[in-house]
């Protein structure tokens, strides 16, 4: 085994973190359960999020253009095409059809807090793998 395979081997050990092959989307759906399809919505909505609620959220993001702008919520494959992404991470910013007037805040806003680490990895690397249905 080269030093380099051994290094990742031994930080994944680490971390507590060994992946193999994209999460599935039951992983994506508990993140989205737990964090943004709530009973309060930051979305003026009372209620959870339809959009994100179980059974929606894969036909209601995956190549579906986000309200605010003309971008997918979620682009299969892209991190950097993938709107959600960019509001998870706070880089709305670095888009340029985005302003605090049309793209907000980052997300998610209920309760305060930001999505862990180990739950915005999900996130990624499920874009990355395609975000697959299943």
């Amino acid at each position: 085994m080269s030093s380099r395979l051994r290094l990742a081997a031994l930080l994944s050990l680490a971390s507590g973190a060994i992946h193999c092959g994209p999460p599935a989307y039951s992983e994506v759906q508990a993140v989205y359960t737990q964090s943004c399809a709530v009973g309060r919505s930051c979305h003026g909505t009372i209620g959870p999020s339809p959009v994100l609620a179980a059974g929606m959220s894969h036909a209601s993001t995956v190549n579906v253009n986000a309200t605010q702008i003309a971008m997918p919520l979620i682009t299969p494959g892209s991190l950097e095409r993938s709107y959600l992404w960019h509001k998870i991470n706070g880089t709305m910013d670095t888009l340029p059809q985005c302003s605090m007037a049309n793209c907000g805040s980052r997300m998610p806003m209920v309760g305060g807090g930001m999505l862990e680490p180990a739950q915005v990895e999900t996130i990624r690397r499920w874009i990355l793998a395609g975000a697959p249905a299943q």
